[in-house]
């Protein structure tokens, strides 16, 4: 079973960010339009895998990478210049 994902969205700055449900995120196009780059991390702050989501494709993978119980979070970044975006983790619900 998929986990239950909250994403911290930008609004201005990295410390002006609110926690969303992927699907409010995803359905307000800030996810799904573009192509992103994935950065799954573990505890201690390693990174433990990368994936490219295509358009679409964010939801899916984001979910992928937070069924292994050794990711803590996974940052989102633009695939180009690599803006920070936002940061996916398992929610409590």
């Amino acid at each position: 079973m998929s986990p239950s994902v909250t994403v911290a969205a930008l609004l201005n700055s990295r410390s002006d960010a609110i926690g969303l449900p992927l699907e409010v995120l995803s359905g307000m196009g800030g996810l799904e339009r573009r192509i992103t780059s994935l950065r799954a991390f573990d505890s201690e702050g390693m990174i433990r895998e990368a994936v490219l989501a295509a358009p679409g494709e964010a939801d899916m993978r984001l979910r992928n990478l937070l069924d292994d119980d050794a990711i803590d979070h996974v940052d989102i970044h633009t695939a180009t210049w690599g803006c920070f975006l936002a940061r996916a983790e398992r929610s409590d619900d």
